[in-house]
């Protein structure tokens, strides 16, 4: 009897037939790429493409609600990003013009808090102080430290 059961019991299960999945969840673009946790586990970064460019959105881990999007220029690209603390992120771009272009960077890096205060450019190739201050409001202390290399015509064989 047991055996029939069995038996009675594939049979059954063997027609269960899963829905097909369409091509177009195959083909979509992601939703996000990058994601990482803050180091409390409170946030969530991820970088998102948006129309010309790819943002920076920092959601609430919990609530899955965007606290804030940084965003640069039409066909600038945000590349990588860091958590420098609970509430301040980092990041650097690329900036590419056409779909097929190859992305280049100018060497900025980018700061700001979660909430979108503090935004500025802590480190460029057009400043000599190769340091940037990532102090936040909640005065949680962390310095970035930067070495910047000119290379000259000699690096490239030409000099």
């Amino acid at each position: 009897m047991k055996h029939i059961s069995l038996f009675f019991a594939f049979i059954v299960c063997s027609f269960v037939v899963a829905k097909p999945l369409s091509l177009q969840h195959f083909a979509k673009f992601p939703a996000y790429n990058q994601i990482k946790l803050s180091p409390d586990g409170k946030h969530i970064a991820a970088t998102a493409p948006y129309q010309d460019q790819t943002i920076l959105v920092i959601l609430d881990a919990e609530k899955l609600k965007v606290k804030h999007a940084f965003g640069l220029k039409s066909n600038e690209h945000i590349k990588r990003f860091y958590w420098v603390s609970n509430k301040r992120v980092i990041f650097t771009h690329n900036y590419k013009e056409g779909y097929l272009d190859i992305p280049v960077t100018d060497g900025q890096i980018f700061a700001g808090d979660i909430e979108g205060t503090n935004q500025r450019i802590i480190f460029s190739h057009e400043s000599s102080n190769a340091t940037g201050r990532l102090n936040s409001k909640d005065r949680e202390p962390s310095m970035l430290m930067v070495r910047s290399i000119k290379l000259s015509n000699s690096h490239f064989g030409t000099g």
